[in-house]
């Protein structure tokens, strides 16, 4: 009779333990897309103070270094060098783009107010796809034409005023 008990005990503190662990571990992703979603808005605000100050600079990215060394990017800021990538087409549009990661589209929009200029490369249409707002007809041909970009890669629209 004691070890039905016992069983019974067990088995329910481990499904108490598995049921209040799980939004934990949700609520953990949903913040480490959230802070991506951050760290991609802190770099594209500084590409675009970059280029802001280098009007004329066309067709080109511009590296981590030369954003800290311009004095574009904050000091205080963190970022990895080799989370976020950029790129400066020659009518003016600035890409920034990373690598495919855990959903960070949604955070991403989010972030971004569900701007149609927010969200991920989709292959297929070679487009951009905004989980607000579905397939785009936004065109990523100038990007795709000087970087590889993967399925599902996070690009966020800019431009520079």
């Amino acid at each position: 009779m004691w070890s039905i008990a016992l069983s019974t005990v067990v088995v329910s503190l481990i499904g108490a333990f598995a049921h209040f662990t799980q939004p934990v571990a949700l609520a953990e992703q949903r913040g480490s897309e959230a802070a991506m979603a951050e760290s991609m808005a802190v770099y594209r605000a500084a590409v675009v103070r970059y280029f802001s100050a280098h009007a004329g600079q066309v067709d080109t990215s511009v590296d981590l270094a030369t954003l800290r060394n311009e004095g574009a990017l904050r000091d205080w800021s963190t970022l990895p060098a080799d989370r976020w990538n950029n790129y400066r087409a020659a009518d003016g549009t600035i890409y920034i783009y990373g690598t495919p990661s855990a959903d960070v589209a949604t955070a991403l929009a989010r972030q971004a107010q569900n701007s149609l200029l927010a969200g991920t490369y989709h292959r297929a249409t070679a487009t951009l796809y905004s989980p607000a707002h579905g397939d785009t007809d936004i065109p990523l041909a100038p990007l795709l034409a000087h970087r590889k970009l993967a399925d599902g890669a996070p690009v966020w629209l800019a431009g520079v005023q």
